[in-house]
């Protein structure tokens, strides 16, 4: 095999890694884009092996993906015969709250007031229960930059090490990494790493909710108003 069929097999294998990280962190091509700063003709071709990538820009992918370059690489040398093909993700729109404010410890500042939703978010999602927070501020950056979604999924179980939004205490709302649980309580993680985890009694929780994705501001559509229609 010469140089060139090398190449175009290596820019194959990324680019395919690239399609798998990005099926299942559940992000569209355009949504990616808008976070890299590239078009959609260009991560598509870079998705099918037709077209190189700059470090500078497989890095603002793998930012994009909330994965690391390594990764990608990793996933580059996966046998494709043990890979799953993922099933067509449907599409639906979750409805917006917010925005919230969140505190260096993950202390929810602004509960959401409002029971009607400021619009929606184009998401895979798999119960009806689930909705998106607005974040404001950058208490939780780099994880989650202000004017990003936080997609939560009531209905999905969660497991140590996801994210999670936590109602306890005389509802007091945090947003944490659950780490573990252990002798009725559970230890829980800053999502920007900044502060101690802490422990809460699981007698106080009243909910454990799964943080499910992450979603740039342009995968928000503003809540048409019926009267004006």
């Amino acid at each position: 095999m010469n140089s060139t069929n090398q190449d175009n097999e290596s820019l194959a294998q990324l680019g395919a890694a690239i399609r798998r990280l990005r099926a299942r962190s559940g992000k569209t091509l355009e949504q990616v884009a808008e976070a890299t700063g590239s078009n959609k003709g260009t991560l598509s071709k870079i998705e099918s092996g037709k077209q190189g990538v700059s470090l500078e820009t497989l890095n603002r992918i793998a930012q994009a993906l909330r994965v690391t370059i390594v990764t990608i690489f990793n996933e580059m040398w996966e046998p494709t015969s043990t890979l799953e093909i993922p099933a067509p993700k449907m599409y639906r729109p979750v409805p917006v709250y917010g925005p919230i404010q969140i505190d260096a410890d993950g202390c929810v500042i602004n509960a959401v007031v409002s029971l009607q939703s400021e619009g929606a978010v184009d998401y895979p999602a798999k119960g009806s229960k689930t909705y998106a927070l607005r974040a404001k501020g950058e208490s939780m950056a780099p994880r989650v930059r202000a004017g990003e979604f936080i997609v939560v999924e009531p209905d999905s179980p969660a497991q140590p090490g996801d994210d999670v939004v936590i109602d306890y205490n005389e509802d007091r709302t945090i947003v944490k990494q659950l780490l573990y649980e252990r002798d009725g309580e559970l230890t829980l993680g800053a999502i920007n790493g900044w502060s101690k985890p802490i422990t809460v009694s699981f007698d106080e929780v009243h909910s454990i909710q799964r943080i499910v994705a992450i979603l740039p501001p342009g995968a928000f559509v503003p809540r048409k108003d019926e009267e004006s229609t």
